[in-house]
């Protein structure tokens, strides 16, 4: 009898560990299901963040080759102005020669 009351009691010591690892299990499916779920959210803003920075490049881009191009378009205009000026100056000496 006594040795039934012991296995009685350690089956029942074992139904309790296992329904107490059932529960830490469970635990730690939930906690893995959380940090998959974290990995998942900082994956999809790396790539968000990755995509934002190729589109910054560009524009960046962009705006380096309408600096050049104005920088260009000053130097023929530069060039333009001084042109036209000569000839003003050409004008005045040729208008300087007549006497009104």
């Amino acid at each position: 009898v006594t040795s039934m009351e012991n296995i009685q009691s350690q089956s029942k010591a074992g139904l309790e560990l296992v329904s107490e690892s059932d529960s830490s299990l469970q635990k730690i499916s939930s906690s893995i299901t959380a940090v998959v779920s974290a990995v998942e959210q900082i994956a999809t803003s790396s790539n968000q963040q990755s995509s934002g920075a190729e589109e910054i490049s560009k524009n960046i881009e962009g705006v380096t080759t309408v600096a050049k191009q104005s920088a260009s378009s000053a130097q023929v205009l530069a060039a333009s102005a001084e042109q036209l000026n000569k000839e003003v100056q050409g004008l005045n000496e040729l208008i300087g020669q007549f006497k009104v």
